[in-house]
């Protein structure tokens, strides 16, 4: 009976745990994008269940249970060792500098950027790979540094945010694909058609990178 009552509240924890843990695995793969980033946010989860895992295997060993700890035993070594190359994968994922990336467009956009700009100079990537941000450590002009999918035409308050900073806060820099440049856009469901305009009236086309993306410089004011 005190046994009971001492596992009680321990396995009330772990049943909840649980269900927080497979609601949180539901966000993480709900976008649909193979991410390994953001299971970071199981790995508390993950730990405070090895810890109740380890709390019940001791109970186990002093009742001297020895078919149970065997099982337990085999089952322990392949998880762990789950457990440990998904957070090398993750540690990796986050640390490793993007060396197979070197000749790409995006990454000589961002060595181009980072050489030919200041700091504080705002930069803003079209509908592009946003980690040309982080890979020339520049910020954008606004906070549509990742354009979300919609169609921006139904929503005229962010239309009207989006080009508002694009005047008050005009990038140095903007990187669009080719296509933004050579279509005729009828309307700004993706914004295209405003992008296409201002950098025809204020900027200058500086490089094209492996015939796939543009790179636009602020016209300097007279």
């Amino acid at each position: 009976m005190l046994y009971r009552d001492k596992k009680d509240p321990i396995k009330t924890l772990s049943v909840i745990i649980v269900i927080y843990m497979l609601f949180n695995y539901m966000t993480v793969i709900m976008s649909g994008r193979f991410y390994l980033h953001y299971f970071t946010t199981m790995l508390p989860i993950l730990f405070i269940l090895t810890v109740i895992g380890l709390y019940w295997f001791s109970d186990i060993m002093v009742l001297k249970n020895k078919p149970i700890s065997i099982i337990l035993l085999f089952l322990i070594v392949p998880l762990f060792s789950f457990y440990v190359g998904l957070t090398r994968n993750i540690i990796e994922l986050n640390t490793i500098q993007p060396s197979e990336y070197t000749e790409s467009a995006p990454v000589e956009v961002a060595q181009f950027i980072e050489e030919n700009s200041d700091e504080d100079e705002p930069i803003y990537v079209h509908n592009i790979n946003a980690n040309i941000y982080n890979l020339s450590d520049r910020y954008s002009n606004s906070r549509f540094f990742v354009l979300p999918s919609l169609n921006y035409e139904m929503f005229p308050n962010l239309l009207a945010e989006f080009k508002n900073d694009f005047k008050n806060c005009p990038p140095k820099f903007v990187v669009v694909k080719k296509d933004v440049m050579s279509s005729s856009w009828e309307d700004d469901e993706k914004l295209n058609k405003y992008v296409q305009k201002v950098l025809q009236q204020e900027y200058t086309i500086e490089r094209e990178f492996d015939q796939q993306l543009l790179l636009f410089e602020k016209q300097e004011d007279e």
